[in-house]
């Protein structure tokens, strides 16, 4: 089921530590008990828990990932992804196929989000953070089936898997 949570303050005042992160992402631990994970990069903060279904190799699947300025955390499956990372070899860029999440954020790198989504297949809610252009981007699959929620109040953004880690950022 995997969870995904993020913070991102225009607000010196809010307090997104890790001690805050850390509560909201134990709201969601149902959704993901075998392992979690936080990536701060200035005013931005990404969680996630994580049920390992595919992808056991934590090296290829630990999230939330970050490179080159970028983030990324996800929820959900992309069934395709061997066939993907073939594709993404044929262009130069090495893949393990051993993650779909791997296989997700070296598309996204390479491609960019709308080739990326043409050529996925899956069920998915995807947070993408650049910290260069300071652009987020939250997708879901098609169909809506992972949950993906959010607010804002013009100073603080917060998104997650469920409402409840909203409620407890305050």
């Amino acid at each position: 089921m995997c969870s995904i949570l993020g913070v991102i303050t225009r607000n010196c005042k809010f307090d997104i530590s890790n001690d805050l992160i850390s509560r909201m992402n134990r709201t969601l631990q149902h959704r993901g008990p075998d392992g979690d994970g936080l990536i701060c990069n200035g005013n931005v903060v990404f969680a996630h828990n994580r049920l390992s279904i595919i992808g056991l190799e934590e090296k290829f699947s630990k999230q939330p990932l970050e490179n080159c300025g970028k983030m990324l955390t996800f929820n959900g499956e992309i069934y395709n992804y061997k066939h993907v990372s073939t594709l993404l070899e044929s262009e130069g860029i090495f893949c393990s196929k051993k993650s779909d999440t791997e296989v997700l954020f070296k598309g996204l790198m390479h491609w960019r989000l709308e080739k990326t989504l043409r050529l996925i297949d899956g069920m998915f809610a995807i947070a993408l953070y650049n910290s260069k252009t300071k652009e987020l981007l939250l997708v879901r699959d098609r169909l809506g089936i992972k949950p993906l929620y959010f607010y804002n109040d013009g100073n603080n953004f917060v998104f997650s898997s469920e409402i409840k880690a909203i409620l407890t950022s305050g």
